[in-house]
């Protein structure tokens, strides 16, 4: 009965739809049970629906070629996987370009809010799989309605997933796990660091007397095991490693401020006993 209906609307010849002329050919040869096949006007294959068995393709779509299995680039598989390029879809949407000349990096998904013209797509968003050094995932966005490039303009690139694992924001490059080119807000921030410094409170932690910290400030302009300027400038701020240091340099501080105390007590006390024995002293000149 499907059969019957699919002949009726997909004559041979030609099909009158909304005052325009459809042109094509239908073709389902007597000796063929296996599918329907429908041959574009011009040649090359356009269609052909599968009806041989529940295991097979359900449906497929081919490009200049008239072979119903050749040149394929859509195809519904009998699991519900649909593959774009692929015959062979290892999820329910799978999309590949299996194109060996291709050696710039190719869209793979394109979502686009209107396509004007060639040369001028306001395009949402793209999809980038592939660098021809690194596989790498790219998420960009035209600014002020202006077209998406590929490959992927720095300036339109807004996130970029390498096959290391690296994720990039602003940069297409990740050098690290998450790079970021640009400001972060965040409500907290946990850093997981080793090697937390409560060593300096242990009796035979070499303290450096304050003499000798002035000595290398003046030398080197900054506190002794602390980053310079130049080499923050350079390298960036480690904030686990630099977390550490500061509280390394506040401890430090507090075994010096500990130590002064004591003296000063120390000579207070000093200070209190030569003016009890002074006054003593006065009061046996006065009897």
């Amino acid at each position: 009965m499907k059969q019957a209906i699919l002949l009726t609307i997909l004559v041979l010849g030609s099909i009158r739809l909304n005052a325009q002329i459809q042109t094509g050919v239908f073709r389902n040869p007597p000796t063929n049970t296996d599918y329907n096949f429908f041959v574009r006007r011009g040649g090359g294959a356009a269609l052909y629906v599968n009806q041989a068995d529940s295991a097979s393709p359900i449906l497929r779509l081919g490009s200049k070629t008239t072979s119903p299995g050749g040149g394929l680039v859509f195809s519904v598989e009998n699991n519900g996987y649909v593959g774009i390029k692929t015959i062979t879809p290892q999820a329910p949407l799978h999309i590949a370009e299996n194109d060996a000349s291709i050696n710039t990096p190719r869209a793979a998904i394109l979502l686009s809010r209107y396509w004007a013209s060639a040369t001028n797509a306001r395009a949402g968003a793209i999809f980038e799989y592939s660098d021809g050094a690194k596989d790498k995932l790219v998420l960009a966005v035209s600014g002020n309605g202006g077209a998406l490039t590929t490959p992927i303009d720095i300036s339109q690139a807004k996130m970029t997933i390498q096959a290391d694992g690296n994720i990039g924001i602003g940069t297409t490059t990740p050098g690290e796990k998450l790079s970021v080119n640009g400001n972060i807000r965040a409500k907290e921030i946990k850093v997981e660091t080793a090697n937390w410094p409560d060593y300096v409170f242990k009796p035979d932690y070499p303290l450096i007397p304050l003499n000798k910290v002035e000595s290398f400030i003046k030398e080197n302009g900054h506190l002794p095991g602390v980053l310079s300027a130049k080499e923050v400038a350079e390298k960036g701020v480690a904030v686990g490693a630099n977390q550490a240091i500061l509280l390394k340099k506040i401890e430090e501080l507090t075994l010096h401020m500990i130590r002064l105390e004591k003296e000063n007590a120390t000579l207070k006390n000093r200070l209190q006993l030569i003016e009890d024995k002074m006054k003593d002293e006065v009061s046996s000149d006065k009897n």
